[in-house]
């Protein structure tokens, strides 16, 4: 089975296959901010995004033109991107996860909480968001690999492309993870997504199933 995006019912399906043991290919969006999409695409097998371990080279990281930027460490405010109030793929209901996750952030720090919901058309662009944060709190969200890029550690609640690069638990907001290895992480990200003529070519099939 192939998906492209999340779509109402997915869950269901997937749960079906799993059970019975069959291998299944997601697509989506890449993993890196819609200013360098630049036609690519993510596609993963059994999971949803890829977890960024591995050893790839940096040839495909380095078309993208994007920097890896040094660790920022004197931010002054918490960033949170909260989920749509439903995971249509997942079957879940999010909409308990501002709340509770906020409720965690008040009891951890005295630090300034600013909530950015992705649909805002009022919102300023999340690199102008990012400025002068102490970190990023999501579920999962491409925003958690800007935000990694830029240099701003992450708290990701729930497995993503980001997942391991921070820290899963918000209460410790005050002591987040600096690792050392975003540079191959961003590599291997770069590795896991594909142009449609890499698709058309076969590329991208024998590379994922290789």
């Amino acid at each position: 089975m192939a998906s492209f995006g999340a779509h109402h019912g997915l869950r269901p399906l997937l749960d079906r296959i799993q059970r019975e043991g069959r291998p299944w290919i997601y697509l989506d969006n890449g993993y890196f901010g819609a200013k360098h999409f630049s036609g690519y695409y993510r596609v993963t097998r059994n999971a949803y995004q890829h977890d960024g371990a591995g050893h790839a080279s940096a040839k495909r990281w380095e078309r993208l033109e994007l920097r890896v930027e040094p660790w920022r460490r004197s931010g002054s405010f918490i960033l949170v991107c909260p989920p749509a109030s439903v995971s249509p793929d997942r079957g879940l209901d999010l909409s308990g996860w501002l709340a509770a996750t906020l409720a965690i952030l008040k009891a951890s720090t005295d630090r300034e909480i600013r909530v950015r919901e992705k649909m805002d058309r009022r919102a300023v662009p999340l690199a102008q968001a990012l400025h002068g944060a102490h970190a990023l709190v999501c579920w999962t969200s491409n925003a958690a690999v800007d935000a990694l890029l830029a240099g701003v550690p992450v708290f990701c609640t729930s497995p993503c492309a980001a997942y391991r690069m921070g820290l899963p638990d918000p209460a410790k907001i005050e002591t987040p993870h600096f690792p050392p290895d975003r540079e191959q992480w961003a590599w291997n990200l770069a590795a896991n997504q594909w142009t449609l003529r890499e698709m058309a070519s076969g590329q991208c099939w024998r590379e994922l199933m290789g």
